[in-house]
Order: structure tokens, then C-alpha cells, then sequence
């Protein structure tokens, strides 16, 4: 009997041993932390594995979620989340981009046991991810990669437009990376422009476009509202215009009284993509030329982000593309680039006649 029972207890232990083997082998696993699962995101997208990216995502995550950021992220050339200080980061770039957005974001995650997977991605602060808020394609052009959201304008060749613009503009100042890509944004709906932009409806619904760094990577933001509202030739003069921007956002804000020359550059670029804005700049400036006797002032920086008055607005900017266009007829364009370019960091006041030239302008075009 006792020998019986030794036997049994030895076949229900070693029983035991193999079903919690067998519970072992089929319980779940997955990333055991929030950085972890993160890490999963972050291998599966390079190596093109959906099965591994969705092991990352907690069952809450809803298939048009998993799917909408599957599909954007793998259109991407590098994503990387890492934790900072105080949350977390994502850095991306588009395919030929030279530099790399930085954006916070926040994650959610939740843990049961030992398993950590990701309940959300959310924009922490500022501009949003484009890849977060909504279903986006890759699209690459002759000089541009724009990234478009599913039903947004087709602004492709605009941007190939305002690309080669600067590449030929005979101004070394536009060209000191001549392969880069203009990179653009363009959010198909206003609450995702919203979103990519990081600012609030009223600081941007009168704008067609911005452009703005997101970290290290500079990007131009196009208005869905009015984007939509242009015909070929305004596209290809405000994309233009923009480039100038993008270009140049590494130099930063001119100097104090001198954001005329930022404007200037980049209308005397843009406005002869569009006869009909052009022209109508010319008869602003000429109609200043007569008001004041061939003597108009320059504009305060504070006329350009004052958007509450439209007209004044337009007279700041074809003020500003007057007198760089006089600067370029005066000097030829490589030399009046690098007048645009100390113009950029040297006080009006230092550099003399250089930094006033409306007044040439007006004798040289009074009819």
C-alpha cells in the first residue's frame, strides 16, 4: 500500500511539472516594461514586422489605430522613441531628409504581471508627430518629400516649383545644401493642422503656410483651408515663398528691425510665380512711393505678425519685396545675398544706405 501511494505521488508530481511547463509555454509574453515595449516599436518597424510591432500594442489599441501607424510609420526612414528627463521623445525623418524632427509625446502604457504594452501615443506638447494624427502618404518629387494626409491637395508639383526656384536663383545664400529636400507638411483636415503645427487656430487659420523647426528638422506646414483654395500659380508662389524660410531657418530671426529682410528674400523669390500677386505688390509700393513723396519707411517687424489687418499686412510684404528687389538690381543677386545675409545679424543702422533702399526703389520706378 505504501508503496502504491509512493508511486502515485511520484506520476502526480511529475504531472504537475509538465501541465505548469505547458501553462509556462502558452501564457502570454511580451515586453516586460514601458522603454521595453517602446524598443519593440522601435525593432519591428525597421525590420518590417507587423506581428512583432503588434505584440507592443495592448489589445485596447483599436485596429484602425494599430493600422494607421503601422502603415505611416513604415513609410519612414528612422523612428526612434527614446525616454528623456521628464517623458518621452520620438525622433523621425522622411526618406532623404538630412535632418531629424525631435518631438515629445506622451505613452501610456499597462502592465499585467509581467507584461508592459502600450495603451496610447499621444503629442505631449507642441507640434504633433504627423504620423500620429491621422492616415498619411510619403511622397517624393523632383527637390521635395511631402508627407499628405489621406484627401489633402496635391501640392507636388508646387513644391518641385519652389525647390528648383531656389536652386537657380544665382544666390549662394539659398543654395548651401542644394540636395536637400524640401520637406512638407500637409495635414488633409484643420484639426490635425492644428495639431501638427502645436499652435492655436488663431495665430494660424489666416496663413497658407509656415514653417517651422520640429527639433532639428525644419518643416512647411501647409493650411488645408487654403490650400485648397489655390490655383497653380499661387501654390508655386507661396511654396516658393516658403522655401526661402525653410532655407534659411537655421540662421534663425534677424536682428531686431530687420525682419523686412526675411520677408523680402522670400517674396522677391515667390511673387514671380504668381503675374497677378506680383503685379499688385508693385502697385502697392508704387502707390507708397506717392504717398510719401519717394520716401516710404521700411516695415516694423511688428507689422508682420500683426494679421488682424489684411491690407497693412499686404503693404509690409510688398514693401519688404521692394526694397531686397532694389538690393538685387543694384548688386546682382549673389552680392545682394550677402547683404540680405548681414542684414540678417547687423542692426539697419550700421550698414548705411544698404539698409534703406525704398527710396532708390521709388526713383528708380516712378513713372
Amino acid at each position: 500500500m505504501s508503496g502504491r501511494s509512493a508511486l502515485g505521488r511520484a506520476l502526480l508530481g511529475a504531472l504537475a511539472v509538465a501541465l505548469a511547463a505547458s501553462l509556462a509555454a502558452c501564457s502570454p509574453s511580451g515586453p516586460s516594461s514601458a522603454d521595453d515595449a517602446l524598443a519593440v516599436l522601435d525593432s519591428s518597424i525597421a525590420a518590417g514586422d507587423r506581428e512583432r510591432f503588434d505584440t507592443a500594442l495592448d489589445r485596447t489599441v483599436s485596429q484602425s489605430t494599430r493600422d494607421m501607424w503601422w502603415s505611416n510609420l513604415g513609410r519612414l526612414s528612422d523612428v526612434d522613441f527614446e525616454r528623456t528627463g521628464d517623458g518621452w521623445r520620438v525622433r523621425w525623418s522622411v526618406p532623404g531628409e538630412r535632418a531629424v524632427a525631435t518631438e515629445a509625446v506622451s505613452i501610456a502604457t499597462a502592465c499585467a504581471g509581467s507584461v508592459c504594452r502600450i495603451t496610447g501615443i499621444g503629442a505631449a506638447s507642441g507640434p504633433a508627430p504627423a504620423w500620429l494624427v491621422e492616415p498619411t502618404d510619403v511622397v517624393s518629387v523632383d527637390g521635395a518629400v511631402l508627407i499628405v494626409g489621406r484627401g489633402a491637395p496635391d501640392l507636388s508639383a508646387a513644391a518641385s516649383v519652389a525647390s528648383s526656384a531656389a536652386r537657380d536663383a544665382g544666390m549662394s545664400l539659398l543654395t548651401v545644401d542644394p540636395d536637400a529636400p524640401l520637406v512638407l507638411e500637409v495635414p488633409a483636415a484643420d484639426s490635425t493642422y492644428a495639431l501638427v503645427t502645436g499652435m492655436s487656430s488663431a495665430r494660424t487659420q489666416g496663413l497658407g503656410a509656415l514653417t517651422q523647426r520640429e527639433g532639428g528638422a525644419p518643416r512647411i506646414v501647409v493650411n488645408p483651408a487654403r490650400a485648397g483654395q489655390w490655383s497653380p500659380s499661387q501654390a508655386n508662389m507661396l511654396l516658393t515663398h516658403e522655401s526661402v524660410h525653410w532655407r534659411l531657418s537655421d540662421l534663425g530671426a534677424p536682428v531686431g528691425g530687420n525682419e523686412w529682410v526675411s520677408e523680402g528674400l522670400a517674396e522677391w523669390l515667390g511673387l514671380p510665380r504668381d503675374a497677378d500677386e506680383a503685379a499688385a505688390s508693385r502697385a502697392r509700393v508704387a502707390r507708397a512711393c506717392r504717398d510719401t513723396d519717394g520716401a516710404p519707411v521700411l516695415p516694423a517687424d511688428e507689422q508682420f505678425s500683426s494679421t488682424d489687418d489684411a491690407d497693412a499686412l499686404r503693404d509690409a510684404y510688398a514693401l519688404s519685396w521692394a526694397a531686397v528687389d532694389e538690393l538685387v538690381d543694384e548688386n546682382g543677386a549673389e552680392a545682394a545675398g550677402a547683404l540680405v545675409e548681414q542684414l540678417w545679424t547687423t542692426p539697419a543702422e550700421q550698414l548705411g544706405g544698404a539698409a534703406d533702399p525704398l527710396p532708390r526703389w521709388c526713383a528708380a520706378n516712378s513713372s
